[in-house]
């Protein structure tokens, strides 16, 4: 066969949208070929179906399909791609003028996956999404703000679009930092820097590991000493790396796994050390005194100087030696460098005494420092001490002591009595009851039998349990929380942002001011009162480091964030404190939030019979049923049901229960049910589910049901009235209904009949409105998901084992009370107003000595007060937060 001839063949095509027609055409030249198109910023459904249409009649094509929501148009054709591709571009200019039309069949479409650090801002991350989408390349653009990634197709220079991307980004909001995630699995490392006793000297380190190989963010928690790296996983020797990091910058710390899940146990620490050294330098300095008291002459002078260094070198050796290591390394503004030279500039002015004071005041008032920021770190870390040491599991009948980490799901372990319950179950044997403090903050007894689910954390109170466990350690509820309060600090409220900001500029500048105000004086009055300018000038650098701020402002929020957990209140990080102080308006769910979320028999109303006929005839048609509300009234009646009374049960799909009680016939359900039966039924205008029973074919009452309100949901509103806290209620229920509960609880402002976007649409007016700013929404965390997470603030009621609750939500309420809602209003005013005391008594009291050191109205040990004295009131203020009631 000779292959170079050519075939001629008939071909029947149909086009889309067009009729058959007949061509001819050689094999070779009549293959179909397809061509791929963007139609970017198309949102008209209907012009997206004119679009496909006329395509399809443009001739060479044989079909054409047009996917709205990708925005893509598929065209299959024969002939000349470019001539094609133009007429489809007229088509759709002529259409939708404003839609640009991109090949994307030739050029390799390509992802790109973006970590977008520090973002907390779901506006923002809305713009920044919107605007990558406007970029030049870019194909689709999608922001994931949980996980705060930023996925995006593009066709050409990855690079350059890269470049672009990260400006949007910076423009948007400065503090977010844009790092492209590789193709390794993400994780994050949690280490414990054991002896880091300096906050400056943690900002250091996060910063320096920061700029590690396969590090996408680094934040050190000094209050818990506790490093946090996230890494992209494309660096194996991270983990030696952040270790030199660590000893380059801070010789004496030592770097040890921390445990994302896990509290750890702090060794004790009785600075018995410390308060020796301290004690001998004080001896040696009261020495010094007496002898320049009590002494005359010379040599008097030269043992009083002596006894003065003495105090001084055994006070603080350690920190003149920490001063020349950092000196070497090019600290200029370090706090021991800064502390030696002003203390050795008194030695030079020869004020030996005071230069030893100041040495021995600052040591001590380091050490009551630190004593006060472990106490506060061990009172409120107390109160997650959830973790057991071990679980007694049950494997072929014999028990064993293993780490709670260690067990598995399904597997049966053992409680006894006054043993926390170590992971979420169903209890299979045994009653008790459960002291649920440490989880929901209620401090009533919670009876517990065979089949009823327990969470970890609890308390058993009496007798042995066992539990077949339905979480393992990581899933559990213990875990969750522990994981949220312990990296609360992550997630940095903008005040603590604007403290890190300023310590970074405080320092130089009153370093600066410290040499101006030597040298200037001394310039215009003449260098014969070097001295005194000098003195005055070394004042300025004992008050430069910003303790009292750097640590007093995060430890507020932690000890905050502390007390509401142990009110049952997990507020997921000061920023989300922060925002929850701003709250105007809470809206609010109301299945689950206000309500109890299932069916309760509201009343009874008889016609001729009593009260218990009425419900023995429907509790007994009812006790075969499945429904909640036939479970509802057989719970009402609250008596065993015999059976032998009951036959003939029918169950009318739809319309409720046909069954004979004791011979006598009994109809139960709707209205229609007794009407279609011929009796006639009288029913009540209360809006609540009715059903209508009827024996021995006489009408004998009604029973409503309904969702019954939460004790504590109308105290909660008028709480929040108090606060300042409009409560507005966005329900799915009829508008009587919605009505209803509203008036019950004292909700002025409702919503009725909504579908859950429906519910989002509402919170974006809400928040639309400058005076409804910010605005928080309560929901039970699943069906509500989407609105939590667009509100401002996203409270879940209850869901401490809802995985979208915890994910979605800035709040977790464990107790499902709503009444917390104002509680966790109230402790984060609270803790804000704390924060601005401490804020403006560390920069008051600063400014003061400041001014009064340049006017000579203070000494030294004024200035060491402004310094380390103010860091420790202000810690002793911070611890305030974990006791709001």
């Amino acid at each position: 066969m000779n292959t170079s001839l050519s075939y001629s063949i008939w071909v029947s095509s149909i086009s889309a949208s067009k009729e058959s027609d007949l061509f001819f055409c050689s094999i070779g030249e009549c293959e179909m070929s397809k061509m791929t198109l963007l139609l970017k910023e198309l949102d008209c459904p209907h012009c997206a179906e004119k679009i496909e249409k006329r395509v399809g009649e443009l001739s060479g094509v044989k079909s054409s399909s047009l996917d709205f929501i990708n925005k893509k148009l598929t065209v299959d054709f024969d002939g000349d791609k470019n001539a094609l591709f133009t007429e489809i571009e007229n088509v759709v200019h002529k259409l939708e003028p404003d839609v640009s039309v991109t090949d994307l069949s030739d050029k390799g479409v390509n992802t790109m996956s973006l970590e977008l650090a520090a973002l907390d801002c779901p506006h923002c991350a809305e713009k920044i999404e919107s605007r990558v989408g406007e970029l030049e390349g870019v194909i689709s653009s999608n922001l994931d703000f949980i996980n705060k990634k930023l996925t995006v197709k593009f066709e050409g220079d990855k690079n350059a679009l890269f470049t672009e991307i990260e400006n949007v980004v910076h423009k948007l909001e400065p503090d977010v930092s844009v790092k492209e995630l590789g193709d390794f699995a993400e994780k994050t490392l949690y280490l414990k820097l054991e002896d880091l006793d300096c906050p400056n000297c943690g900002e250091k380190i996060a910063n320096r590991v920061g700029e590690l190989a396969g590090v996408i963010s680094s934040n050190v928690d000094f209050i818990s000493k506790k490093l946090t790296v996230k890494t992209d996983g494309s660096n194996p020797d991270l983990r030696i790396m952040i270790e030199d990091t660590v000893h380059q910058l801070e010789p004496d710390v030592t770097v040890k796994d921390y445990g994302a899940q896990t509290a750890e146990e702090e060794p004790v620490n009785d600075h018995k050390g410390e308060i020796v050294k301290l004690s001998v330098a004080i001896v040696f300095f009261i020495a010094s005194m007496l002898l320049d008291k009590l002494g005359s002459g010379t040599v008097c002078e030269y043992l009083s100087a002596g006894l003065a260094i003495a105090a001084y070198l055994i006070a603080g050796l350690d920190v003149v030696i920490a001063a020349v290591r950092n000196l070497v390394k090019g600290e200029a503004f370090d706090e021991s460098l800064l502390m030696t030279i002003a203390t050795v500039g008194a030695f030079a002015l020869k004020d030996f005494r005071e230069g030893a004071a100041v040495m021995l005041f600052f040591q001590v008032g380091e050490l009551f420092q630190t004593i006060a920021v472990e106490k506060s770190r061990k009172s409120i870390t107390k109160l997650m001490e959830l973790k057991p040491e071990s679980v007694t599991v049950v494997r072929n009948g014999k028990t064993y002591e293993l780490p709670p980490e260690d067990i598995l799901k399904d597997e049966m372990i053992a409680v006894k009595t006054g043993e926390r319950i170590p992971l979420d179950g169903i209890v299979t044997e045994g009653e008790s009851e459960l002291d649920t403090s440490a989880l929901t903050g209620e401090f009533l007894p919670v009876e517990v039998k065979a089949g009823d689910s327990v969470l970890s954390g609890s308390t058993n109170l009496r007798g042995l349990l066992k539990v077949r466990v339905t979480n393992t350690f990581h899933e559990s509820a213990v875990s969750k929380i522990l994981d949220m309060v312990q990296n609360s600090s992550e997630r940095k409220a903008k005040t603590e942002k604007f403290i890190t900001r300023f310590a970074r500029v405080y320092t130089p500048a009153v370093v600066i001011a410290a040499l101006a105000l030597v040298f200037i004086p001394s310039f215009i009055l003449g260098f014969d009162q070097f001295s005194k300018w000098l003195y005055r000038g070394l004042l300025f650098l004992v008050i430069s480091c910003p303790c009292a701020l750097v640590i007093s402002v995060p430890l507020s929020f932690f000890a905050g964030i502390g007390g509401a957990s142990k009110k049952g209140i997990l507020i997921k990080g000061a920023k989300n404190l922060e925002t929850m102080a701003k709250c105007k308006t809470l809206a609010v769910d109301k299945t689950g939030t206000l309500t109890k979320g299932k069916f309760t028999v509201l009343s009874v109303n008889p016609q001729d019979v009593s009260q218990d006929i009425l419900l023995e005839a429907a509790a007994y048609a009812e006790s075969m049923s499945t429904h909640p509300i036939g479970i509802s009234i057989v719970q009402r009646y609250g008596k065993e049901i015999d059976g032998a009374r009951l036959s003939d049960v029918e169950e009318i799909a739809g319309n409720g229960v046909r069954a004979k009680l004791d011979g006598k016939e009994i109809l139960c359900g709707k209205k229609a049910l007794l009407e279609t039966n011929g009796i006639a039924a009288q029913s009540s205008e209360d809006s609540a589910t009715a059903v209508y029973v009827a024996l021995d074919g006489k009408f004998i009452g009604e029973i409503l049901l309904g969702d019954e309100i939460k004790e504590t949901s109308a105290t909660a509103v008028s709480r929040l009235r108090e606060l300042g806290v409009e409560t507005v209620l966005l329900t799915g229920d009829k508008k009587d209904t919605a009505e209803k509960v509203a008036k019950k609880v004292g909700i002025k402002t409702f919503f009725s009949e909504l579908l859950p976007e429906n519910k989002v649409e509402k919170v974006e007016q809400l928040i639309k409105d400058p005076d409804r700013r910010l605005v928080a929404f309560a929901g039970d965390g699943i069906n509500d998901a989407p609105v939590i997470a667009r509100a401002d603030i996203g409270i879940a009621m209850g869901g401490l084992g809802s995985d979208i609750a915890i994910e979605a939500a800035d709040v977790v309420l464990m107790n499902d009370d709503p009444s917390s809602i104002a509680d966790a209003v109230k402790i984060s005013r609270k803790t804000m107003t704390i924060v601005r005391e401490n804020i403006i008594f560390a920069l008051g009291v600063k400014a003061l000595v400041l001014i009064f050191g340049a006017l000579g109205l203070a000494g030294m040990w004024l200035a060491v007060f402004a310094d380390v004295g103010v860091a420790v009131i202000a810690i002793l203020n911070a611890l305030r937060s974990s006791r709001i009631k």
